[in-house]
């Protein structure tokens, strides 16, 4: 390792020229493997001549227990590394001394931490303060427990599925490393007496939500968990997705353009993002805008339905949740239970007044869903109920004591209180009805594009019959010679016999001679008239007639 200072003047001495294009020399090499250089801003003025001396600098980290117990003093800091993941710094200092690794430009600790950062820019380690995380060394499992945790969770998203054709195992570190440094500090580690990191699944927490990242031979999985059981924020839920596919994009830039390939799907029924299901796996293209289907991948014994909604209302801005989802979170559990003795001591004059702040709330719930058009004044008049809502849980509990009392104090709400509540529900109202009007004027303009389609379609049918129809007019008052000769009847026109190619051409002109009234003397039949049907029986007698005599003939 070097500083491009010392690299320029070795290279191009006093050319100031020259030194200007160091960059560009630098990335070349780069590219095409000679050395490492990155033109990020911590990492700019050094690079890495030497490539087999980085490979030893990793090399060296991670030893197996029979070379351990040589190279460290401290084997349970090892040992918990070995497990974990988790290195010591302290632990890192000594086995590079150890192993005599040569740490010599400018000073031992410069060149330390831009060694660090240069193995954190390729995903290799997550650098910290006392110590650092490699993934690759990690051997914890995600345990049962772990597992009935996030089954006992009621209030998560569906799996998001991103499946490749093909995927490295290392691929899923570096998007960990990825996650760990480069979310701004704003997805933190979660904690359970250590560390929640395993060797095939991450847990972190954001803004309040678990959000767990898990890998299986060929798919990343994601699902967001919220532990308090009350609904995930679907913002929370977007702005994860956003960063998880910009931190793949950005990783998959470096490898080549074949296995760069992934699909987004979801798990139909599972919902366990810490399990591989294959059977499982409906794409995003297959599901999106068709509402409610049968799972195209369990048509027979483990028939069920799949909801668009249901899938998709976290992970799609334009896609709406069915007020029926919610019941999932409706448990039973959740309800009080009061005994006699209880009952005794309730206020049912406050029990009353409760219950029509519990409807007037229900219906402000509905009102949030399907905004009116003057918000303001319908803020206005639930004005009342917006204020006792807020110390609803300080009324149930006067209710029990019986203390109407209590329950007024209880019930007062300063001004300054009171708007900010206001200021914050106008704006969360006022975001909920903006998502929604998007979604509605695109489904709205996908229709109309439909509708349009389907008159064309119509109008070029309507223009086929129209043309069809004028062609029977014409065939109708055509002028048809009369045969004198004919047995039948002289004074009746020459049949004329038609063969359609089209049956639909046939039917279309029998029906319109239902329903028209023909000039006197024309007829139309879908069989021959009586004398010609004579006509064929005796060209038929004569043909058998003659085929009998050539056979004679032939065999005396």
């Amino acid at each position: 390792m070097t500083s491009i200072g010392d690299l320029s003047s070795k290279c191009f001495g006093g050319n100031k020229e020259k030194i200007t294009q160091i960059g560009d020399v630098l990335k070349f090499y780069h590219d095409i493997g000679v050395l490492l250089y990155f033109n990020d801003n911590n990492m700019s003025e050094t690079v890495i001549i030497d490539i087999q001396w980085f490979i030893d600098s990793f090399k060296n980290i991670i030893t197996d227990p029979n070379h351990a117990r040589d190279i460290v003093e401290n084997y349970t800091d090892w040992w918990n590394f070995y497990e974990s993941g988790h290195i010591l710094d302290r632990l890192l200092t000594d086995i590079w001394s150890t192993r005599r690794f040569e740490v010599s430009f400018w000073d031992r600790h410069q060149e330390k931490t831009n060694l660090l950062q240069y193995m954190q820019r390729l995903g290799l380690i997550a650098v910290g303060a006392d110590a650092h995380y490699i993934p690759c060394m990690n051997k914890r499992a995600f345990g049962i427990e772990e597992e009935n945790y996030f089954r006992s969770l009621h209030s998560k998203t569906s799996v998001l599925v991103f499946k490749f054709q093909f995927l490295p195992f290392f691929f899923y570190y570096r998007l960990i490393v990825a996650c760990l440094t480069r979310t701004n500090r704003e997805w933190r580690v979660l904690k359970d007496n250590g560390l929640c990191l395993y060797k095939n699944v991450a847990c972190f927490d954001y803004r309040q939500h678990v959000v767990a990242l898990a890998v299986n031979n060929s798919s990343i999985q994601l699902q967001i968990f919220q532990p308090t059981n009350v609904l995930v924020m679907k913002e929370v839920a977007l702005k994860v997705r956003n960063t998880v596919e910009s931190l793949l994009k950005d990783l998959l830039g470096n490898f080549h353009k074949k296995i760069d390939i992934y699909t987004v799907g979801y798990q139909c029924c599972k919902q366990e993002v810490f399990r591989e299901h294959d059977d499982c796996f409906l794409e995003e293209k297959d599901i999106c805008r068709k509402g409610k289907i049968t799972c195209p991948m369990h048509g027979m014994i483990n028939h069920h339905v799949i909801c668009e909604s249901s899938l998709l209302v976290y992970w799609k801005l334009d896609v709406i949740a069915d007020i029926s989802d919610l019941d999932d979170f409706l448990e039973q559990d959740e309800c009080t239970n009061l005994s006699e003795s209880e009952l005794s001591n309730v206020n049912f004059k406050t029990f009353e007044k409760l219950t029509k702040i519990g409807r007037d709330a229900l219906q402000l719930y509905f009102d949030r869903i399907f905004p009116p058009v003057d918000l303001v004044t319908t803020l206005t008049l639930n004005k009342d109920s917006l204020q006792r809502g807020q110390k609803f849980g300080k009324l149930v509990q006067s209710a029990k004591k019986g203390s109407e009392k209590e329950s007024a104090q209880n019930d007062e709400v300063s001004n300054k209180e009171l708007k900010e509540l206001f200021s914050d529900l106008i704006q969360k109202l006022e975001s909920s009805m903006n998502e929604r009007l998007t979604a509605l004027d695109k489904k709205v303009e996908e229709t109309l594009i439909v509708i349009k389609e389907e008159i064309t379609d119509m109008k070029t049918a309507l223009q086929n019959q129209d043309d069809r129809l004028t062609d029977l007019e014409k065939l109708k008052h055509r002028g048809l010679p009369k045969n004198p000769n004919s047995s039948y009847k002289p004074e009746a026109p020459e049949a004329v016999i038609v063969k359609f190619v089209l049956m639909e051409d046939r039917n279309m002109i029998l029906n319109h001679a239902r329903n028209t009234t023909l000039p006197k003397g024309y007829a139309i039949r879908t069989d021959l008239p009586v004398h010609l049907k004579r006509k064929r029986a005796e060209l038929a007698q004569k043909a058998y007639r003659t085929q009998e005599i050539r056979n004679e003939d032939e065999n005396p």
